[in-house]
């Protein structure tokens, strides 16, 4: 995609222009969130106090490397999204034509 947009920048500008009703609907949600998070003094926590561990049925090769006891959730979210951009997108990007942006990134030859 990014290769594209270098290339011709035009379609990827004419579709954010058609779907900028979308994103100031989102924002306005956003600031509504907001505003009402703040009228009822809610507490925001540090992201590091989620923590998750796999489930007993999870598969070995899910487990694989997972230290035993509960982790940050932000490090599950990464590695799910990392596994899945570089090992099944960028796996079968060549023939499929999807975006394989992150493999792209860091260089990955499949």
């Amino acid at each position: 995609m990014w290769r594209q947009a270098l290339h011709d920048p035009h379609p990827f500008h004419d579709y954010e222009m058609r779907h900028r009703v979308q994103s100031d609907r989102l924002v306005r949600l956003q600031q509504n969130q907001r505003r009402a998070m703040l009228q009822i003094n809610f507490e925001i926590r540090p992201l590091t106090a989620m923590t998750a561990a796999p489930l007993p049925e999870a598969p070995e090769w899910y487990r694989a490397a997972w230290p035993g006891k509960p982790v940050e959730m932000w490090r599950v979210e990464c590695r799910d999204l990392y596994w899945h951009q570089l090992k099944v997108i960028g796996g079968r990007a060549v023939l499929s034509g999807e975006d394989s942006t992150f493999a792209d990134w860091i260089g990955l030859r499949t």
